[in-house]
C-alpha cells in the first residue's frame, strides 16, 4: 500500500529524512505516529509546504511545494492545485492522510484526485479555536490594546479575517475527505456538527517513548519550580500564569518558572528578539514591572527528550492554555508523572480528572491557579499521589486496545 502524508510544514519524519532545520519541538506527535506505524506493507511518501525554494522533489519520497506568504485563510491558488495534482498522480497513492486543516496546502490536496480515499488526522480545530483566539487579553488587559502600534493592529485584523475564512475552508476539507482520525469527543463533536456523514476512526495520540521512560520523583525535583507548555501566543496563556506567579511569589519568594518557546532574554532579563510580537513585548514589560526577572527563565526550543528532562526536574507542570484539542504537552507531563495543573479547555477533562490525577481550574481565574500551585508546593503527599495516578492512567491508556493502528485505518478506508 502506498500512503501519502501531507503537512503544512516540513516536520516529523519528512524533516528527518532530508535533514531539515525545520524539525523541532513542534510536530513531535507526527514523528511518534511514524515510529509506531507498522510499515511492513506500506510505502511512505510525504508532501510538505515550505515558504522558500521552488517546488522540488527533495529525496527519499519527500516532496516540497512552495506556499504563498500567507497560507491560511485563502483558497488554494490554481497553480498550487495543478502542481499538487501532478505530484499526486506521480505518486499514485492508495490513501492520503492530511495532518490538520490549517493551510491552503491541505485544501489543495482535498480537491485533487477525488477517487483516492483521504483522511484527516485532526490537529487543531480552527472553528473552535477562533472563539478563544487571543487569550481574552483584549478583555482582561486594556493596556495591551493601547500598546499595539497601528501597523500591528492592521496585521492582527488581517489575521483575524484570515482565521474566519479558514473556518469555512476547514469545513470544506472535512466534507470532501469524509474520514477523520480523532482521539477525543471534543474533536468528534465539532466534526459531527460540520457533517453527520463524516466517518470517525479512533486513534489515541500517545506520548513519545522518551516520556514513558522517565518517572518523576519528588526527591529529585527542583523545589518550588514550575514548567509549562511550549508556545509564544496569548492562546497558550503564559500571561495568565505570570499573573498567578505574582500571587505565589508573595508567599514563596524563590519560585522558578521555566518557559520553553521562541522567547529570548538578555542578561538583564529583558526580552529581546528582532521583530518581537506585541505579546512578547507585553510579557517582557509585565515581568519587569512585577519584579519577576529572577523568577522566570526562557529556555528556548526543546526536543522531545529535552522536554521530558524538564518535566522530570519540575515540582509542578502547568498548562494555562485557553484552547487545546489534544493538549499533548500536558499528556506528556502526566506520562512522566509530574503533578499537573491545567485550565479546563478542549479535551483536557476527558483524561485529567481534578483531584484524582491532576487539578483543573478555569482559564480566566489566575487566582485559583496561584492557590493550587501553592497547595501542591506545600503538600508533598498530594503532589506524589496526583503524579503517580497521572502516570498510571497515561500508561494504562497507551496499553489499552481502544486505538486503531494507522495501518488498519488505511485498510478500512480503501475497502
Amino acid at each position: 500500500m502506498r500512503v501519502l502524508w501531507v503537512s503544512g510544514r516540513l516536520i516529523g519524519p519528512a524533516a528527518s529524512i532530508i535533514n531539515s532545520d525545520y524539525q523541532g519541538t513542534s510536530g513531535g506527535w507526527i514523528q511518534t505516529e511514524y515510529d509506531d506505524l507498522n510499515k511492513t506493507d506500506i510505502e511512505m511518501f510525504y508532501l510538505a509546504g515550505v515558504k522558500s525554494a521552488h517546488s522540488v522533489k527533495k529525496k527519499d519520497n519527500v516532496y516540497c511545494v512552495q506556499l504563498p506568504k500567507v497560507s491560511n485563510g485563502i483558497n488554494a491558488p490554481r497553480s498550487l492545485v495543478s502542481e499538487i495534482d501532478r505530484i499526486v498522480n506521480e505518486i499514485a497513492p492508495d490513501v492520503i492522510q492530511l495532518w490538520g486543516t490549517e493551510t491552503c496546502l491541505q485544501e489543495a490536496v482535498s480537491k485533487v484526485a477525488p477517487t483516492i480515499p483521504k483522511v484527516v488526522f485532526i490537529q487543531g480545530l480552527i472553528g473552535m479555536h477562533d472563539r478563544y483566539r487571543g487569550g481574552y487579553m483584549d478583555r482582561t488587559d486594556k493596556s495591551y490594546g493601547r500598546s499595539i502600534s497601528i501597523p500591528k493592529k492592521i496585521e492582527i485584523e488581517i489575521r483575524r479575517i484570515a482565521f474566519k475564512r479558514q473556518i469555512v475552508i476547514e469545513q470544506s476539507i472535512l466534507k470532501r475527505c469524509k474520514n477523520v482520525i480523532v482521539d477525543n469527543d471534543y474533536s468528534r463533536a465539532y466534526c459531527y456538527s460540520v457533517s453527520k456523514n463524516i466517518r470517525f476512526f479512533n486513534r489515541q495520540l500517545n506520548a513519545n517513548g522518551c516520556f514513558k521512560s522517565k518517572s518523576w520523583d519528588i526527591t529529585s525535583a527542583v523545589k518550588y519550580s514550575l514548567f509549562t507548555v511550549y508556545g509564544g501566543s496569548p492562546d497558550k496563556g503564559l500571561h495568565q500564569l505570570l499573573k498567578a506567579l505574582v500571587l505565589v511569589k508573595r508567599e514563596i519568594h524563590d519560585i522558578k518558572l521555566r518557559v520553553p518557546g521562541p522567547f529570548k532574554l538578555d542578561k538583564n532579563g529583558v526580552m529581546i528578539r528582532e521583530n518581537a510580537s506585541s505579546y512578547e513585548k507585553w510579557i517582557s514589560s509585565f515581568i519587569q514591572k512585577n519584579d519577576l526577572v529572577g523568577n522566570v527563565e526562557f529556555i528556548g526550543s526543546k526536543t522531545q527528550s529535552e522536554m521530558a528532562e524538564e518535566a522530570m526536574k519540575a515540582n509542578v507542570f502547568v498548562n494555562p492554555s485557553c484552547m487545546e484539542v489534544h493538549a499533548l504537552s500536558l499528556r506528556e507531563a502526566m506520562t512522566v508523572g509530574v503533578p499537573c495543573i491545567s485550565s479546563l479547555c478542549g479535551s483536557v477533562s476527558e483524561y485529567l480528572h481534578s483531584g484524582e490525577n491532576g487539578i483543573l481550574y478555569r482559564y480566566e481565574e489566575h487566582e485559583v491557579l496561584a492557590y493550587n500551585i501553592i497547595k501542591l508546593f506545600k503538600d508533598d503527599n498530594l503532589a506524589i499521589r496526583l503524579g503517580r495516578n497521572a502516570r498510571n492512567d497515561m500508561l494504562s491508556a497507551t496499553e489499552s486496545n481502544v486505538s486503531i493502528p494507522l495501518e488498519e485505518i488505511y485498510k478500512e478506508i480503501v475497502k
